[in-house]
């Protein structure tokens, strides 16, 4: 049983939203990672910060279950392009990541420094840039797509955007999403990654903050610690056969496979430097499941260095949680990206809440 009892908490511009109990748990986890900084005029009593409890989260929450019911018995992993090759299901439900048909608008190949990214456009309204993660293709969520134009891109070296002779770097993933952006005449965004693919969302908002309205992300770190590269590592390393299969389905040259494959592996080590993300200045979610890879610690710290972060632990959720349970985790992300922001005023440290902890 997770100790997360209850659905969503969001910490957030110095206000929390609190859902069922799930404080008393983060509380602890709180005092954990901030017992090591020292923080002045901090205390463990938020009580007095709760407000009353809002349905910010929930509002999507019918549409969702009419979705769910009505896709009920259908694959919920397909790809996006009808013409495409259709992949293994049932090695998809255990590992890959949901890729659904929608209404195409339009998808092409940019030459992007020195690459043709492949794209696709779905919907229309205020753009939405979907990252996906290592191995995966072009995401598109019909939750997210309702009411927004939505860019789903392929990195170097993934789906059928080929690789090229030069190194994979996240920095690099970010020059060439703004890169795309330019070409598509998109003078901002609001970006989704998932994994590796929140790395790449992140750092668009520490290189092209002028492109980045807001960024969500789910199952994000933003250094190595521990020993979770490695075991990265070996999660991916257990679906190897898998991960060459559906790399080969769509790239443009198979035969790359080993040499991406290595690239992506040196990879798994990069992260970002505390200034990097205190230099942030859109509005980021962070969401993490209670059974990540990722420690909740991680995130809180994360949380933390970012000056204007929200916090999302997704109870009983773990890494793969889209696969299995998507309805988890994109309402909150829904939320998030539709609110308007916030104009509440930073807590202080006087008040038992400090403003550089979380939001």
């Amino acid at each position: 049983m997770s100790p997360f009892a209850g659905e969503v908490s969001v910490v957030s511009y110095g206000r929390l939203t609190f859902r069922k109990g799930l404080w008393r748990s983060l509380e602890r986890s709180y005092s954990r990672c901030l017992s090591s900084k020292g923080h002045p005029g901090m205390t463990t009593d938020h009580s007095h910060l709760l407000p009353p409890s809002d349905q910010s989260s929930d509002k999507f929450s019918q549409t969702s279950r009419n979705e769910k019911q009505r896709n009920q018995g259908e694959n919920t992993m397909t790809t996006l392009n009808q013409s495409a090759p259709q992949p293994n299901v049932a090695a998809e439900k255990k590992h890959a990541w949901p890729i659904y048909y929608t209404t195409l608008v339009r998808s092409g190949y940019a030459p992007v420094n020195g690459l043709q990214m492949y794209y696709e456009i779905h919907g229309t309204g205020k753009p939405l840039v979907t990252i996906h993660p290592v191995w995966g293709l072009a995401n598109v969520f019909p939750q997210l797509v309702r009411h927004r134009q939505l860019i789903a891109v392929e990195l170097q070296g993934h789906g059928r955007t080929a690789d090229i002779d030069r190194p994979l770097t996240f920095e690099q993933h970010a020059d060439d999403v703004a890169a795309l952006l330019k070409h598509l005449q998109i003078e901002q965004a609001d970006f989704f990654g998932v994994c590796s693919g929140g790395i790449v969302a992140v750092m668009m908002a520490v290189r092209h903050p002028d492109l980045v309205g807001r960024v969500a992300t789910y199952a994000t770190r933003f250094s190595k610690f521990g020993d979770q590269p490695v075991r990265l590592a070996k999660a991916d390393a257990d679906n190897v056969q898998f991960q060459r299969e559906n790399y080969e389905q769509v790239a443009p040259d198979p035969t790359q496979w080993p040499t991406l494959f290595a690239k992506l592996q040196r990879m798994v080590w990069q992260g970002f430097s505390h200034d990097e993300l205190k230099s942030i200045k859109a509005p980021i979610l962070i969401a993490t499941g209670d059974h990540d890879f990722t420690p909740v610690e991680h995130s809180l710290e994360m949380s933390r260095l970012i000056p204007n972060a929200q916090l999302a632990v997704i109870p009983d959720a773990g890494h793969y949680v889209l696969n299995v349970d998507p309805e988890k985790l994109l309402p909150t992300v829904a939320a998030f990206l539709d609110e308007p922001i916030s104009t509440v005023p930073f807590a202080t440290p006087q008040t038992g809440y400090h403003p550089g902890v979380t939001r």
